[in-house]
C-alpha cells in the first residue's frame, strides 16, 4: 500500500534537521539582517538587533521549526504563539523557510507554506491559502516559492501555486497563479466606481 503524503512536506535541506544545522540558518539569518542596517556595529547594536521585532521573529521561527520536526509538535506551536504576541508575525512551525530569511518590517508577515533560501518579506505582506486546494508540495491549498524572492510591502501570494526562482513582488501585487522563475510581479490595477446614495452623480476621481 502506498505511502500517505505528508500534510505539511519538509523541504530536502530539512531532512535529518540537527541544532547545529538550526544555528547556523540563524546565523545566515541575522548576516543578512547585519547588512540590511548597513554594517557591523558594536556587541550592544548587534544585541539591540536582535531583540527587534523583525529579527526576533526569524529566530523564535527557527526553534519552533526545529522543534516541529524534532517532534515537538505542542511546544513548537507554543513558541510560535509566543512569537505572535511579541512581533505580531504569523511564521507557523509547519511552514518551512529556507536560510538567509529577512524580514524588513515586523508587522503582519505571514507565511504559510514553504520557501526557499534568501526569502525577504517586508510588512503587511506574506502567502497562503485561500484558492483551491490542490497540493503543489506545501500542503493543501497553499504556495510553493523558489529562492532569492522579494515581496515588497502589502504584496500576496494566495492558493496552491509555485513561484520560481529569483522573483520580486511589487506593492501590492496579488498573486494566485503561477509565476516562472526571473519575472517582476509589478502593479495594482483597481477599479473606481460611484459610491450609492447621495454624492453618486459627482465624479468618483479626479
Amino acid at each position: 500500500m502506498p505511502k500517505k503524503p505528508a500534510v505539511h512536506p519538509i523541504a530536502d535541506h530539512e531532512v535529518d534537521i540537527t541544532w547545529a544545522r538550526t544555528r547556523q540558518y540563524m546565523r545566515e539569518d541575522f548576516a543578512r539582517n547585519v547588512e540590511n542596517f548597513g554594517g557591523h556595529g558594536s556587541w550592544f547594536t548587534r544585541l539591540v538587533w536582535h531583540l527587534m521585532p523583525n529579527v526576533l521573529a526569524v529566530s523564535l521561527y527557527r526553534v519552533s521549526r526545529h522543534l516541529y520536526l524534532t517532534g515537538h509538535g505542542s511546544l513548537a506551536s507554543l513558541v510560535s504563539l509566543l512569537s505572535l504576541y511579541l512581533t505580531r508575525t504569523e511564521l507557523p512551525p509547519f511552514s518551512s523557510i529556507g536560510r538567509g530569511f529577512l524580514i524588513g518590517h515586523a508587522t503582519a508577515v505571514t507565511v504559510i507554506g514553504r520557501v526557499g533560501h534568501n526569502f525577504t518579506a517586508y510588512g503587511v505582506c506574506g502567502i497562503g491559502s485561500g484558492y483551491g486546494h490542490d497540493d503543489v508540495g506545501a500542503g493543501p491549498g497553499r504556495p510553493v516559492l523558489g529562492d532569492n524572492v522579494t515581496m515588497a510591502h502589502c504584496s500576496l501570494v494566495q492558493g496552491p501555486v509555485v513561484v520560481g526562482d529569483n522573483v520580486s513582488f511589487g506593492p501590492h501585487a496579488h498573486v494566485t497563479r503561477d509565476v516562472p522563475s526571473n519575472t517582476m510581479v509589478i502593479g495594482a490595477p483597481s477599479r473606481v466606481q460611484r459610491k450609492p446614495g447621495p454624492g453618486a452623480g459627482e465624479s468618483a476621481a479626479s
